[in-house]
């Protein structure tokens, strides 16, 4: 998979879906590209593909090809009571179609026992029977589920921490430990011992290191080289541990 990073003078003020427009083929995959937060105006993202862009601003885009792509989730493992997958980016959890659970039970029965965001890639049990669904539920709340994340970040973060800030009201408590730091980002891996929304986001971007790619929780500019080649959401459910149910 190729994805290409575009950079656009706008000549004349339009809109951002006009803007992409060239780049993407059409206005809807121009639209879908910004609803996904792939574009960026000056440095920030962008989600409202109605902004007004005008001659002097920069605007830069990920053709990210797994945005078009039919998604295709890959087990990871399966027996008779569960299945382990890798859910792709851009796809939900659940509720819509297509979602990750509306495509699985085009081949089995199942219920996605937890969730990942959307724009966040990785490993998801997924239970075949109502007794299964249940043990794993019990499981999670019980903490006997270990998760485990790779990020990328931007800026550089050297040592290991722990951060514990409570999320709407709940305490909340991640542990991120630098891998790999590069000129103006780092990879992490990253255990959550809870699973508040967006947790992992949120608490990252209150250190001021957001996940690259972010959207929703990134209030401060990004460097023009971190934005262009953010391609995703740089989030990855790389780890699961549980007993077997």
């Amino acid at each position: 998979m190729k994805v290409r990073a575009v950079r656009i003078l706008p000549r004349r003020e339009s809109t951002l879906v006009e803007c992409v427009r060239h780049l993407a083929g059409s206005a809807k995959r121009a639209k879908r590209l910004v609803n996904e937060g792939l574009c960026c105006v000056n440095g920030l993202r962008e989600t409202f593909y109605r902004r007004k862009v005008k001659p002097g601003d920069v605007v830069s885009v990920s053709l990210n090809p797994l945005v078009f792509a039919k998604p295709k989730p890959e087990i990871l493992y399966r027996d008779r009571h569960f299945v382990v997958v890798s859910k792709p980016p851009f796809l939900n959890t659940t509720l819509s179609k297509p979602s990750l659970e509306w495509l699985l039970r085009k081949k089995f029965q199942c219920m996605v026992v937890h969730r990942l965001d959307r724009h966040t890639s990785g490993a998801l049990i997924v239970a075949k029977d109502r007794t299964t669904f249940q043990a794993f539920k019990q499981a999670f709340k019980s903490g006997k589920v270990e998760k485990w994340y790779m990020a990328v970040v931007s800026g550089k973060l050297r040592k290991r921490q722990v951060i514990s800030a409570p999320l709407d009201g709940r305490s909340a408590k991640t542990c991120v430990e630098p891998l790999e730091t590069f000129a103006d980002c780092t990879l992490l891996l990253v255990k959550i011992e809870t699973g508040r929304k967006h947790q992992i986001r949120r608490h990252l971007a209150g250190i001021f290191h957001p996940v690259l790619g972010e959207s929703g929780y990134r209030q401060e500019r990004a460097s023009g080289k971190l934005t262009l080649f953010a391609p995703r959401l740089l989030l990855h459910a790389y780890k699961l541990s549980f007993p077997h149910p």
